[in-house]
């Protein structure tokens, strides 16, 4: 999950260098209200016909370059990926700070 978000950020955010980011992957169950969340808040895209589908936020002004990226594999395994340069960031952004 890792490889595939330092690929994404290289293709959507080519500045952003992402050797020194921390990383926190978690397997998250699909529900709706999550989809819900996704398609409200983060930014959506797809590959294959619907068998990747991601989501992603990143702030941009922040010089940690923090962000989230939802991934759904055949709308069934559900995986989200935060990042930061700054390794306390994560804790906030993952809710165990």
């Amino acid at each position: 999950m890792i490889r595939i978000t330092k690929g994404l950020l290289a293709e959507y955010y080519p500045h952003i260098n992402s050797i020194d980011m921390h990383f926190h992957v978690q397997q998250v169950v699909p529900s709706q209200e999550i989809a819900d969340f996704m398609f409200a808040n983060l930014q959506y895209d797809e590959r294959g016909d619907g068998v990747f589908r991601f989501w992603r936020a990143l702030v941009e002004d922040d010089p940690h370059y923090s962000g989230i990226w939802s991934y759904v594999f055949y709308d069934g395994m559900c995986f989200s990926v935060t990042h930061s340069k700054n390794a306390n960031d994560l804790q906030k952004l993952c809710g165990d700070g």
